[in-house]
């Protein structure tokens, strides 16, 4: 028979893991970012750094981390022309970690450089 102690001290035990189980299922689904406000989002740049340039930003093509138009920073197709067969380097894109769309020369405060 378990005293009155153990028994709240088990009780406590098995809440805090229920707990973290629920904590981490809610970081895995989709849905849970920050606000644009909560991340001090502009659409504007802070110096150089900018969403397009952020390995959270996700680009109109839907590839995340690879900066601008999915890896092609000035919009230059394999001809050399500028965007020819884009749609545009400013099209907006959405993130990993903040919600809505996404200028790519946006920034906010969760900004994380793309790293090579």
């Amino acid at each position: 028979m378990l005293s009155r102690r153990e028994w709240i001290y088990r009780l406590l035990a098995l809440a805090g893991v229920a707990g973290l189980i629920g904590h981490g299922r809610a970081a895995e689904t989709p849905g849970n970012k920050a606000s644009k406000e909560t991340a001090k989002y502009q659409d504007h740049p802070n110096n150089m750094q900018m969403c397009g340039m952020c390995k959270f930003y996700i680009s109109p093509g839907g590839k995340a981390g690879s900066g601008m138009m999915g890896g092609q920073m000035m919009g230059r197709d394999h001809t050399g022309g500028m965007m020819s067969g884009q749609t545009g380097m400013m099209a907006t894109g959405t993130c990993q970690v903040v919600e809505g769309s996404i200028n790519p020369m946006g920034w906010c405060s969760l900004y994380q450089p793309i790293s090579h």
